[in-house]
């Protein structure tokens, strides 16, 4: 018969053995061992225990045991110092129709960009992109994806009308989309994708004094700019006064980082569509209205005009010398010094 004596004595060989197993397994798994003390039992006489000192000085890597282990980070500390980067996102955000050939998205080279289609015409959109109703031509589309996304939106967005070709852009939109450089647009916070000045800069509206100079078509022009004075407070509220001047690129396409959206609260923007709900006007008025703001939205700048040749220099890599179309006297010119443009070194 076994003692009981002799039982303990075998338990406590069979726990310092265990004990000593998982030393050397967290030892093999993570490198090292926290910074602790562990106490084992290592007598073999009833009663006695024995502790000892296994903690690492991690600047030495010296144990303070005689029989010295090689410390390193634990497999937790390892995670800590290279952390999984998080991929970027980007949404091109298309006012389309539902008959709109959108096939050409495929050939946007960076995986990163899905399409939000918003179908104008589809009398039961999904919830994804909901809008309540089809007023302001494409305004209604931009800004029930800012809405409807608000919360969750992916690090850059780009917005467009849906056609690979248009007499407003310059060039195919696969071309301008895969040219676009983000670190720009990540300076900017808005970009557009024209660069030309015509017909809009550099002071196409003149909402005060109604004296605007103008060079290009100017359909609803002058609608639109009486329109925007009147519709001022409601959009922007008492506090911001309304500009003298304001311009930007044609024509309602563009680029934006999460930031830019955000620097305004959800809630201007449910305002700004409660305006184009109801507002009575014809939708290539009202359309027109948030066609000539979108730059002052989101930089809350009256007038970005960027220079042509930097702005196509900047955001799209095309840095070679071009002829682009000169205001007519007596609208300002961009400066001379920008018609070599070259981007500083980065």
């Amino acid at each position: 018969m076994i003692s009981s004596f002799e039982r303990r004595t075998r338990l406590t060989i069979v726990a310092t053995l265990s004990v000593t197993t998982l030393l050397v397994f967290l030892h093999l798994c993570s490198g090292g061992i926290p910074d602790s003390k562990f106490s084992y039992l290592s007598g073999l006489e009833e009663g006695t225990e024995q502790s000892v000192d296994v903690s690492f000085d991690r600047n030495t890597t010296t144990s303070t045991s005689s029989d010295a282990l090689v410390a390193s980070p634990t497999y937790s500390e390892s995670l800590l110092a290279t952390p999984t980067p998080t991929p970027i996102s980007g949404a091109i955000v298309a006012a389309v129709g539902m008959e709109t050939d959108m096939d050409w998205i495929s050939e946007i080279t960076d995986p990163m960009w899905k399409l939000h289609r918003y179908n104008y015409d589809d009398p039961s959109p999904p919830p994804e992109t909901y809008f309540p109703v089809n007023k302001g031509n494409e305004a209604m589309m931009f800004l029930s994806y800012v809405i409807n996304n608000y919360d969750s939106l992916p690090d850059y967005s780009i917005f467009i009308h849906g056609h690979r070709i248009s007499w407003h852009q310059e060039g195919d939109m696969v071309a301008i989309i895969n040219s676009f450089r983000l670190p720009a647009l990540d300076n900017a916070g808005y970009a557009p994708l024209r660069c030309d000045w015509y017909p809009s800069c550099p002071s196409e509206i003149r909402p005060v004094d109604h004296d605007a100079i103008v060079w290009g078509p100017g359909v609803h022009r002058e609608d639109t700019e009486y329109e925007i004075g009147r519709a001022w407070t409601t959009l922007f509220g008492n506090d911001t006064a309304l500009p003298r001047t304001i311009a930007s690129q044609c024509c309602a396409q563009f680029a934006l980082t999460r930031k830019a959206i955000q620097d305004r609260p959800k809630a201007e923007y449910e305002r700004m569509r409660q305006w184009l709900i109801e507002t009575e006007l014809i939708s290539d008025v009202s359309g027109r209205v948030f066609e000539k703001l979108w730059a002052y939205i989101f930089t809350k700048e009256s007038v970005r005009c960027p220079a042509p040749q930097q702005c196509a220099c900047e955001y799209f890599g095309q840095c070679g010398a071009k002829l682009w179309p000169v205001p007519p006297e007596p609208l300002m010119k961009w400066s001379d010094a920008y018609d070599s443009y070259m981007p500083e070194e980065e």
